[in-house]
């Protein structure tokens, strides 16, 4: 992860601090690519809206646990599993019905 950082202060022609690591981190957490980010002629970071767009954002229902099936994909003989509409992830239905 440092060298990470150390790369992406390095694009962007930064000074290392504690500050800029927090950015950059910051931008890797939420699943920005530092090195497709720039800085314009006022020295502001420029974040392209197609780097926005490109980040999955997962909704709050699949957050916390509630995800939507429309039909199971495949059934291995002791359980069904599907994928969320909403978030992509791969589930396993329970006996009460539920995924997860």
């Amino acid at each position: 992860m440092m060298e990470e950082i150390q790369e992406a202060i390095r694009h962007l022609g930064w000074v290392r601090s504690s500050n800029n690591e927090k950015v950059i981190r910051a931008l890797l957490r939420v699943g920005i690519k530092p090195e497709n980010c720039f800085m314009d002629q006022e020295d502001n970071l420029i974040i392209p809206c197609k780097e926005i767009q490109r980040k999955k954002q997962t909704p709050f229902f699949c957050k916390i646990g509630w995800h939507k099936v429309k039909e199971a994909t495949e059934f291995d003989g002791a359980s069904l599993h599907g994928i969320c509409m909403r978030c992509g992830k791969e589930l396993m239905q329970d006996s009460q019905g539920n995924w997860f």
